[in-house]
């Protein structure tokens, strides 16, 4: 049961890269649909919001299971998502305190 659910958390890393190239990137030839410049720069800006919006999208998941009486597969789920939540707030750390830095840099020239 648990290499099921890391297969799925691994699947749910990989669609979230797969949108994520998609919407940075933004090749004529791999884009399938027109994306706004504000969300380009917002994702750009923010390179912790597809896992932050990956961990949203899961809870709903877990919400659908708990409600279906599919508790045991809730909670590897919400493992996932929690997990993805993690690793989205440290990205978003990371890129905050490399962007402090430049700023400072850049402040005192």
């Amino acid at each position: 049961m648990m290499w099921v659910l890391l297969g799925v958390g691994a699947l749910l890393f990989g669609i979230a890269y797969l949108i994520r190239g998609l919407i940075i990137l933004g090749k004529p030839t791999t884009r399938v649909i027109k994306v706004p410049p504000k969300i380009k720069t917002y994702f750009k800006e923010n390179p912790g919001a597809t896992f932050i919006i990956g961990f949203q999208a899961l809870l709903l998941v877990c919400a659908g299971l708990l409600i279906s009486g599919n508790s045991l597969l809730a909670d590897g789920v919400a493992v996932v998502a929690y997990l993805s939540l993690v690793i989205g707030v440290v990205r978003q750390l990371i890129f905050f305190v490399r962007h402090a830095k430049e700023e400072e840099s850049t402040d005192e020239e």
